[in-house]
């Protein structure tokens, strides 16, 4: 399977690789037998127990506790989760490629897991209700510089009015994506609306209404005759 040894960029790529030369194999036939391989696991396949109804996770799970950094030690790394589980028991679900974060049955955090020594993955989303409450601390927070916002993202916000201002424009580029929120910032700057609400009128402006369309059988309604009542009343029938 690995002669000539595979030239991947990625696991993702190495997994397609390999299971492309695992199918190939299936049409060699090994010496001294009159079978192919893939024709001797057919009959292999008939002897072989059923799999388990519940898929098995290959995970390592640990209990962790969020300390008042919101961030989560799991073997020499940590990982945030949302503020408002500071100080809560958390199961860690350790893959080989994710780190996923639970408390009480629900997923409230998800990283790619770390193989180095005394790093901190941040997640921005996790301090936003923070920095709300304390919106002066927004320039130096460790979240805020691990995101690496574009310098286009720092110019625009050191002109809003004040430092909550700023915070309301990092919850737009979680809630919108940074390079939507950009977008709509260079629309604000050329119309010198350097504010939260003016980003976020290009954000959250709805689409232009489509023109009402006529029915494709439209319905006839017939024009009544008044006259015919003014008959009635009189006492007779209409002509």
């Amino acid at each position: 399977m690995f002669v000539p040894v595979p030239q991947v960029s990625s696991f993702s790529e190495l997994n397609e690789l390999l299971r492309a030369r695992c199918l190939k194999y299936q049409n060699h036939t090994i010496r001294g037998l009159s079978q192919s391989v893939g024709r001797s696991f057919e009959i292999e396949r008939s002897m072989l127990t059923a799999l388990p109804k519940r898929q098995m996770e290959p995970i390592r799970q640990v209990i962790a506790k969020a300390n008042h950094f919101a961030v989560v030690r799991f073997e020499r790394n940590r990982y945030s989760v949302p503020t408002a589980y500071t100080g809560c028991d958390v199961t860690v679900k350790a893959s080989v490629f994710e780190i996923s974060i639970w408390h009480r049955g629900i997923q409230i955090a998800s990283h790619p897991r770390s193989y180095g020594d005394n790093t901190v993955s941040y997640q921005l989303e996790h301090y936003l209700s923070l920095l709300e409450k304390k919106p002066r601390a927004v320039w130096n927070a460790q979240p805020v510089r691990h995101a690496k916002l574009p310098e286009d993202f720092w110019d625009f916000a050191k002109k809003l009015a004040d430092d909550y201002e700023v915070v309301k424009l990092l919850q737009l580029a979680s809630q919108y994506g940074i390079s939507s929120t950009l977008q709509a910032m260079d629309r604000a700057r050329d119309r010198g609306s350097f504010s939260y609400e003016g980003v976020l009128e290009y954000l959250a402006a709805p689409e232009q209404a489509k023109p009402v369309e006529p029915p494709v059988n439209p319905i006839e309604i017939k024009q009544v005759d008044l006259r015919t009542y003014d008959t009635m009343l009189l006492g007779g029938e209409s002509a």
